[in-house]
C-alpha cells in the first residue's frame, strides 16, 4: 500500500505503537490522501490463512475531505470493477473500515469523498476485501499521522477486521509474506521473490464469496492428508 506519506518498505512485527492513538482527539493533518493497494493471492500451497502474495497492479483510491470536514457525509464514486454493483454509501467496505479506523485514531466522523478506480476483480479470490480494509485503515492513518505510515498498527487492525492475515499482509507489505498469530498479535515475514519468476492469474467468470468458499471446507482433515500437504 502506498499513501501520500513516504513509506518504509521492510518486514514488520507488531508493536504497541498503534495504542498511542486510543483515547485521544486529533485533527486531520491534510485534506487529501491517495492510496494504492495491490491484489493478493493467498492460501498458497499448504499455507492456509498464512501465506500470501501481492501482484503488480493496483486499485487506486483518493480520499478528499469535504469543505466542512466534520459534516459526517461520505460521497462514493467508483470506476472500473464493481462500478455497477458495489454500494456507494456507508455500507461500502472501504467507507465502513475508514470510519472504524478514524474512531480508533481519534479523528471523529469525517465528511469526505472517496473516488476509487478499481482494477481488482470482486469476489474472485484476488483479495478485494483485504484491499478495501487496508485502504480504509491506511487512509485514516495518513489523515491522523505525521511521518511514515504506522504499518504495525495498520496490520494489526486489518488482520483483526479481515479475520486472517494472509491477504492483508501482502496488500500492506507487498511481495511474498508469511504471517501468523501469536498472543493476539500478528507477525509477518516478507521474502524476496526471484526476479525470473512471473505469475499468471486465471480469474473465473463467476463470483464466490470467501464465506461460502470456507463453508465448503471440512472441519477436520486426516493425519495422512495433513502430512501430505
Amino acid at each position: 500500500v502506498e499513501s501520500v506519506k513516504r513509506l518504509k518498505r521492510s518486514t514488520h512485527s507488531p508493536s504497541d505503537e498503534g495504542a498511542r492513538f486510543l483515547g485521544t482527539t486529533m485533527n486531520t493533518i491534510c485534506n487529501r490522501v491517495p492510496v494504492r493497494v495491490p491484489p493478493t493471492s493467498a492460501n498458497l500451497g499448504s499455507g492456509f490463512d498464512t501465506v500470501g502474495l501481492a501482484l503488480d497492479y493496483h486499485d487506486e483510491l483518493t480520499f478528499t475531505l469535504n469543505d466542512d470536514p466534520y459534516d459526517g457525509i461520505a460521497h462514493v464514486i467508483i470506476h472500473g470493477e464493481g462500478a455497477d454493483a458495489l454500494p456507494c454509501d456507508e455500507t461500502h467496505l472501504v467507507v465502513s473500515t475508514f470510519r472504524r479506523a478514524c474512531a480508533t485514531f481519534g479523528l471523529g466522523r469525517l465528511g469526505f469523498t472517496l473516488e476509487a478506480t478499481n482494477n481488482i476483480p470482486q469476489a474472485r479470490g484476488m483479495g478485494s476485501s483485504a484491499e478495501a480494509i487496508v485502504a480504509g485503515i491506511a487512509a485514516a492513518a495518513a489523515f491522523a499521522q505525521t511521518g511514515d505510515l504506522n504499518r504495525p498498527a495498520v496490520f494489526d487492525m486489518a488482520a483483526q477486521i479481515e479475520g486472517h492475515p494472509d491477504n492483508v499482509a501482502p496488500a500492506l507489505l507487498g511481495g511474498f509474506v508469511v504471517s501468523a498469530y501469536d498472543e493476539g498479535h500478528v507477525y509477518s515475514l516478507k521474502k524476496t521473490i526471484a526476479p525470473g519468476i512471473t505469475f499468471a492469474a486465471f480469474i473465473p467468470d463467476f463470483k464466490l464469496l470467501t464465506e461460502k468458499a470456507r463453508a465448503a471446507l471440512p472441519k477436520m482433515v486426516s493425519h495422512a492428508d495433513a502430512v501430505y500437504n
